[in-house]
């Protein structure tokens, strides 16, 4: 059982480690209609390419991390280490800051940064979490940051929508306000027994 959900989340990751790539440059393409200056369509350029240079080589570090693939959710298919001795690990620094500048970079907003510093906080903490499938927040937080971004990077194709909605409502409200209001020099000001005040001389 522990082994298809392994599969699943390890098939999860790359989906949405790709996902979220994809809405980053959607955006940057996006940026390319609002300018002629090459400059700056050869820097989006760049950042296109270094995007697509970064996913690459964090999905082989997912896909290469066993040499059987399967070994990454099968404990079973893990090849015993190799050497005699006293084995040691050694923590590695982490750029905690490094999502947080990417979104930043691509604009993805503010909620979907936020997430992503969630998301590294708990990434930090997954590997000491002896069963981290309970709460299961690193992923939570994960999909959270994609879903944020997809909405990000759609806000400004969905503008002509927010417009006609925003129209509407103030054509609605203004006519509630034009029926409420009745002006004095068209009404003498003596309700009847109803409160109603009639119009006319």
């Amino acid at each position: 059982m522990f082994g298809k959900f392994g599969k699943v989340l390890y098939i999860h990751s790359i989906i949405v480690m790709v996902g979220v790539s994809a809405v980053k440059i959607s955006i940057a393409l996006f940026l390319m209609r609002f300018t002629t200056k090459k400059p700056y369509i050869r820097f989006l350029h760049g950042i296109i390419g270094f995007i697509i240079l970064l996913t690459f080589t964090c999905a082989m570090t997912l896909i290469l991390q066993c040499l059987l693939v399967q070994a990454t959710w099968d404990a079973m298919l893990c090849p015993p280490p190799f050497g005699t001795g006293d084995a040691k690990c050694y923590s590695l620094t982490i750029f905690r800051n490094l999502g947080l500048m990417n979104s930043s970079i691509l604009s993805l907003g503010w909620f979907a940064c936020a997430a992503a510093i969630i998301k590294a906080i708990q990434q930090w903490n997954v590997i000491g979490d002896l069963d981290w499938t309970v709460h299961d927040s690193f992923n939570v937080w994960n999909f959270i940051e994609f879903t944020i971004g997809i909405i990000a990077a759609s806000l400004p194709s969905l503008k002509p929508l927010f417009n006609w909605f925003l129209e509407t409502f103030f054509q609605l409200l203004h006519l509630a306000e034009t029926v409420s209001y009745i002006s004095p020099d068209v009404c003498q000001m003596r309700p009847n027994h109803l409160g109603v005040c009639h119009f006319g001389t």
